[in-house]
C-alpha cells in the first residue's frame, strides 16, 4: 500500500495527473462500486453467505447512480448503510421469531449440561 501511495504521488508530482490516474480519479465512485462488489463476492463465496452477493450489487449500483446523478459520496454511503442496517434488523428479527428463547432458566440448564461445564467430584 505504501509503495502504491509514493507512486501515485511521485506520478501526480513529477507530470501532473497521467490519463489513467485521472480517469481512475474522475470515476472514483464506480471504482469504489466495483471494489466493494470484488470484496463482497470473495466473501461471500469464501463464507458461503449468498446474502453478500446481494450486498456488493446493491453498493454498486447505489455508487453509479449516486455517481450518475451527482450525489455526494457521503450520502450515498449513508443511505447504503441504512439499507444494510435494515435488512440486518430485518433478518435479526426473523431469526428471533423462528429460535425464540425458552426462558433464562432453560440457558442455565443446556450450559450445566454441557461436559465442559461439569463438576468433578473430589
Amino acid at each position: 500500500m505504501t509503495g502504491l501511495g509514493f507512486f501515485f504521488t511521485f506520478t501526480v508530482s513529477q507530470v501532473g495527473l497521467s490519463p489513467w490516474l485521472d480517469s481512475i480519479f474522475e470515476n472514483g465512485l464506480i471504482v469504489v462500486g466495483m471494489g466493494s462488489l470484488a470484496v463482497c463476492i470473495l466473501s461471500g463465496y469464501s463464507m458461503g453467505l449468498k446474502r453478500l452477493y446481494a450486498y456488493g450489487l446493491l453498493a454498486l449500483v447505489a455508487l453509479v447512480i449516486g455517481y450518475f446523478m451527482g450525489i455526494f459520496f457521503a450520502y450515498t454511503l449513508i443511505a447504503l448503510g441504512l439499507t444494510v442496517m435494515v435488512m440486518c434488523f430485518v433478518l435479526l428479527i426473523d431469526f428471533v421469531r423462528k429460535c425464540p428463547l425458552q426462558g433464562e432458566k432453560a440457558i442455565v440448564e443446556q450450559r450445566h449440561r454441557h461436559p465442559r461445564h461439569r463438576r468433578i467430584n473430589t
